[in-house]
């Protein structure tokens, strides 16, 4: 691809995690950047526990396929996803793995930059409710990869989320804060 601006990203969990709202957020980030962008969403007959997953690709020019053979970056928040997706990341690819509930010893791959962050943690410490977990990851992932502007991302919440809500918008707020914050922190002990 000659795109300069060119990020292909897989997000896999259980279904009640997030996963599909973290990549809508993530697309109309970009949007708001005036970047092309697809997401693909699939996902289980079950509301909560089934499989749920999205492609998400962000370019400055025409994107050919909105599912990538393998994807640059990836978030997994579950076990059956690491499963899945683990072994179709690019190699040199990013992987952020929430350590709450995935185990570092299945992860079987030494060529990839796996980052494993405690997402249930932070979300229950900072916003006092796990559930937000995979906001703390999209977060990170916007620190990490500098994809869209943390603002945009901000402000892409106010747009996706619907009227009923809307009242959670300073918590998703909040988390995405902390997961970004984790990523600065750690960035800054590297120095």
């Amino acid at each position: 691809m000659s795109s300069k601006y060119y990020y292909e990203f897989v997000f896999s969990g259980f279904g009640g995690q997030g996963i599909l709202i973290s990549g809508n957020l993530l697309c109309y980030a970009a949007i708001l950047e005036n970047r092309e962008v697809t997401f693909f969403p699939s996902y289980g007959v079950e509301m909560r526990g089934g499989a749920a997953n999205c492609y998400v690709v962000l370019s400055d020019s025409h994107i050919g396929s909105p599912i990538p053979s393998y994807p640059m970056a990836g978030i997994i928040m579950s076990t059956p996803a690491l499963q899945k997706f683990l072994p179709v990341i690019r190699k040199d690819g990013i992987v952020l793995i929430n350590s709450d509930i995935v185990s570092k010893k299945d992860v079987n791959r030494n060529d990839l930059n796996i980052k494993y962050i405690d997402a249930n943690r932070i979300s229950a410490e900072v916003i006092g409710n796990e559930r937000l977990a995979n906001m703390v990851m999209l977060g990170y992932l916007v620190g990490y990869t500098k994809c869209v502007k943390l603002e945009s991302l901000i402000k892409s919440i106010h747009e996706v989320v619907s009227e009923k809500h809307k009242k959670f918008i300073p918590l998703n707020e909040k988390a995405i804060l902390a997961g970004n914050d984790l990523y600065e922190k750690e960035m800054r002990s590297h120095k």
